[in-house]
């Protein structure tokens, strides 16, 4: 019975039914855009988090590798 009132009532009143933010305002206003920009900027911190500590990771193990490798060069130019 509640399914079909609620369903009833989103037919009947179509305003009452949406889910969106946005899908009453017009074409072109101010807030949809603002609402559409911080989705976007919502949907690309993580991303661009992940890179940033993605290439902190890389440039860290390059600089590891090349300290083990130049004592590895500097140990073996000491041994007579």
């Amino acid at each position: 019975m509640t399914v079909g009132l609620v369903a009833l009532l989103s037919v009947v009143v179509p305003k009452l039914a949406w889910a969106c933010a946005v899908c009453g305002l017009p074409a072109g206003d101010h807030a949809a855009h603002a609402f559409d920009t911080s989705i976007l900027f919502m949907m690309a911190v993580p991303y661009a988090v992940c890179a940033i500590a993605a290439v902190v990771g890389w440039c860290a193990y390059r600089n590891g590798r090349r300290r083990i490798q130049e004592r590895m060069h500097k140990g073996a130019g000491a041994r007579p």
